[in-house]
């Protein structure tokens, strides 16, 4: 499986890292960033079997926006565009109104600079980590 997982595309790994930033952002907006949220998580890691402290890490890095990991809003919408999103899907799931959208997609166009490389950013462990703890938060919505 992990095989499978590390021969994804750079592409395909930063969305999946993406998803992942969404969801820790939009649990902690709902539960006004509580820090109860913080533990509910650890919970979730430990039923997936992955280190309770590199998944703490990397939802303490969502939890302070820290730019090495939260991506731009370009970048988010150039990614859930490209995994076929509408722009009401991409304004409900990252919060990026559909006028932004198109502002941000007129600057693109005018400014080839302002398109952002798209390419993971974390290292092979984290990466494993933040799937198997996806899984396991999609295996709980099953329930």
């Amino acid at each position: 499986m992990q095989e499978k997982l590390l021969s994804k595309s750079g592409f395909e790994r930063r969305a999946d890292e993406i998803r992942f930033c969404i969801f820790v952002e939009n649990l902690l907006i709902k539960y006004n960033r509580s820090v109860e949220v913080l533990d509910l998580m650890g919970m979730f890691s430990q039923l997936a079997g992955v280190t309770p402290t590199l998944i703490n890490k990397l939802i303490q890095q969502v939890y302070i926006k820290d730019r090495a990991l939260i991506p731009s809003k370009e970048e988010m919408l150039i990614v859930l565009k490209k995994k076929n999103l509408s722009m009401r899907q991409i304004r409900d799931k990252a919060g990026i109104h559909p006028n932004t959208q198109y502002r941000l997609y007129r600057e693109m166009q005018n400014n080839k600079d302002q398109i952002p490389d798209i390419k993971p950013r974390l290292n092979d462990e984290e990466y494993i980590t933040i799937i198997k703890f996806m899984e396991q938060i999609e295996k709980f919505k099953e329930i």
